[in-house]
């Protein structure tokens, strides 16, 4: 299989800075394949997304499009949490 340099980018739609308020953050991701790429031979097509949602490495929520997804790809493994940011000097 050969790789891909599609782009993916992401961009808060809310202000995500405060994770103690308990109001929704929305975040937007993107995934754009080069105009330059040539169509592939096993017609691919978009099947959809799956967003999943972990707090301290354990699965909070999932959603998917097409929901049939989440059968299909059902979640491997707890991920585990990021390493906490060192906290300032007082």
């Amino acid at each position: 299989m050969k790789p891909t340099n599609a782009r993916v980018g992401y961009d808060w739609l809310t202000p995500a800075s405060d994770w103690t308020d308990a109001t929704p953050k929305f975040l937007a991701a993107t995934y754009v394949r080069p105009k330059n790429q040539m169509p592939s031979t096993d017609e691919r097509r978009y099947g959809g997304f799956i967003v999943r949602v972990y707090f301290d490495g354990q699965l909070q929520d999932s959603r998917a499009t097409p929901p049939e997804l989440l059968t299909l790809f059902p979640e491997d493994q707890p991920v585990s949490p990021p390493n906490p940011a060192p906290s300032p000097p007082h």
